[in-house]
């Protein structure tokens, strides 16, 4: 995802991760950190699940590109 941040560049940009050993690289913008689950641990989607909805309801995205990550398949179609 880093790789297109020059595409980015003119807009806000939000970024969503499961560590946020990633903070310095993508600074100066923000870093939202969620819980790492999947179909393994399912006890683990819960939590992600609320995480990952607080995120889009705080950040209110007008788009959302993802690497194809779990969380963002259900909250962000809308």
């Amino acid at each position: 995802m880093r790789r297109l941040a020059a595409a980015f560049a003119e807009l806000e940009v939000h970024y969503v991760c499961t560590s946020s050993d990633v903070a310095a690289e993508v600074a100066p913008a923000p870093l939202s950190v969620v819980p790492d689950a999947n179909l393994k641990q399912k006890a683990a989607l819960i939590p992600l699940a609320i995480k990952t909805l607080w995120v889009v309801l705080r950040t209110r995205p007008h788009f959302v590109l993802s690497t194809g990550a779990a969380p963002v398949f259900r909250l962000a179609i809308r």
